[in-house]
């Protein structure tokens, strides 16, 4: 309800955007009726050069946050950032159909894991920002715990050994 799908029009009649398009409804449907996942935000699928233009826009995301699109590494399939301001918190969350991994050639639960990743990643932010956790922990450690506490082990598991991670 308070998340804004937003799939680069170029993709949505394309096989890549529709596959991903319903991996993330997949995705949204599981995930638990949590705090955090009534927050505003959105999800960007998006191709890697039009994410990087789309971040790098006077007064874009780039600008919001404060630093350089991470999807300038072609390693970099996914990112969420959390921005939490006194009135109200926002998310947006990217995912990267194209480059190193490229998603056409990867299996269904790697996108799945890819996605849960992201919400784990959303869901870390957010717990450090009300103060629930403390934790000092590495924020991909945590991004991967959470992921696996909202109930995508065996997707994060392949997306990992797919990704050559431990």
């Amino acid at each position: 309800k308070n998340v804004q799908i937003n799939i680069q029009p170029s993709l949505k009649n394309n096989a890549s955007g529709m596959r991903v398009s319903g991996l993330l409804d997949d995705v949204i449907k599981r995930l638990p009726d949590e705090e955090q996942f009534k927050t505003k935000g959105n999800v960007w699928v998006y191709k890697r050069k039009d994410a990087i233009d789309f971040w790098n826009v006077p007064r874009g995301p780039g600008e919001l946050y404060g630093y350089r699109a991470p999807f300038e590494n072609p390693a970099v399939d996914g990112h969420c950032v959390f921005l939490p301001v006194e009135s109200h918190t926002q998310f947006d969350i990217f995912i990267i159909v194209d480059g190193y991994f490229d998603l056409d050639t990867r299996t269904d639960n790697y996108i799945l894991g890819v996605i849960a990743w992201e919400f784990g990643r959303l869901t870390h932010y957010w717990k450090k920002t009300k103060k629930i956790s403390n934790s000092e922990q590495d924020s991909d450690n945590a991004a991967k715990e959470e992921a696996i506490r909202l109930g995508f082990e065996n997707e994060i598991q392949e997306m990992m050994i797919a990704s050559g991670w431990n």
